[in-house]
Order: C-alpha cells, then sequence, then structure tokens
C-alpha cells in the first residue's frame, strides 16, 4: 500500500474515532493535534485497539443481514472491515 493510501485510511479511522482535519491539515483528535502523517493506526496496536473497543461498542450490523451476536470470530470481520476500506482507498 502505497502512503496515499496509508494517509487516506488513518484519516477514515480518525474521522470514526471522532477526530476532524483542521485548516493545517492536522487532525484534530481528543484534543491533541496530529499531522496526517504522523497517524499510526496502520503500523500501532496502541492507536488501534481503542478503535476496536469504539467498534465493539457501535451497534454496527454486518452486510447481507448478519447480526454481531452470530458471529464466532468477529475481530476476523472487523479485520475484513479495515482491509476493504483501505481497499476503497486505493481505487
Amino acid at each position: 500500500m502505497d502512503n496515499r493510501n496509508v494517509i487516506e485510511s488513518n484519516l477514515l479511522i480518525a474521522e470514526f474515532m471522532g477526530g476532524y482535519m483542521n485548516h493545517y491539515n492536522q487532525i484534530i483528535l481528543k484534543g491533541s493535534f496530529h499531522p496526517l502523517q504522523k497517524l499510526l493506526y496502520h503500523s500501532s496496536w496502541d492507536w488501534l485497539m481503542p478503535v476496536w473497543k469504539k467498534f465493539r461498542e457501535t451497534n454496527y450490523d454486518y452486510p447481507n443481514g448478519i447480526k454481531r451476536d452470530d458471529l464466532k470470530n468477529e475481530h476476523e470481520h472487523f479485520r475484513e472491515l479495515i482491509i476493504g476500506s483501505l481497499e476503497i482507498c486505493s481505487h
């Protein structure tokens, strides 16, 4: 994955986490400023685990009518959603 796709994917995740971009191309996330190139969702478990926790707390149902409670390996489906968003960004 090239650097542009990493940045776009990290931006999507940051927005899911409540972050937003200011006029200086920085993400404001939990009161801190982060340059787009410094977001580490793609390489740091410390960054990604809060995303997993927030995702677990949402009432998201998967495509095709699959309910979260029906999944035995939900972490695999979460991984597929993240990878799917990365693939969307690469097109």
